[in-house]
């Protein structure tokens, strides 16, 4: 019996996840510090105007002017996912990987192992660069248009 390793168990691929490279994000890293990840399907949250409106000038005889509460909206929110596959065929690790010496003597399933890692590599940059995108659209549009398959939302952001 050999000991052989599933790379496809979660064990395997958290360690290659770890070492992945960190993708680039200045929007952000820059704007948007305070992020909150939730383990649900949707997310419920609270809207408030507090604070968007302007002191109103008064006369110095007249006094104080009494500035009412705006309140609050609650709201629920599923966004759609980003799931990004890449299939691995056999047709891919019986081929050289580029970079791969041409007399390398790689076998299959070095290749496989090989091929996975620079996959996560390049899924992992490919969400990054959304989530980036994401970021810039709402900083600079106001809003975040989201269109994929069978999907088709629009976040406005207040």
């Amino acid at each position: 019996m050999t000991n052989s390793i599933d790379i496809y168990k979660p064990k395997f691929m958290m360690r290659v996840v770890e070492q992945l490279p960190p993708v680039p994000n200045f929007i952000k890293s820059t704007f948007l510090k305070n992020r909150q990840h939730f383990p649900t399907e949707s997310v419920i949250f609270d809207i408030t105007k507090r604070g968007m409106a302007m002191a109103p000038f008064v006369h110095p005889r007249i006094g104080n002017t009494v500035m009412e509460r705006e309140g609050y909206e609650t709201k629920e929110f599923a966004p759609p996912l980003v799931a990004p596959k890449r299939p691995l065929t056999t047709d891919d690790i019986g081929n050289r990987l580029p970079g791969e010496p041409l007399f390398s003597g790689w076998n299959p399933d070095r290749r496989q192992a090989e091929l996975l890692q620079l996959d996560l590599i390049e899924l992992e940059r490919a969400i990054s660069l959304r989530e980036e995108w994401m970021a810039t659209q709402a900083l600079f549009n106001g809003e975040i248009i989201m269109i994929g398959q069978g999907v088709n939302k629009v976040i406005i952001v207040k």
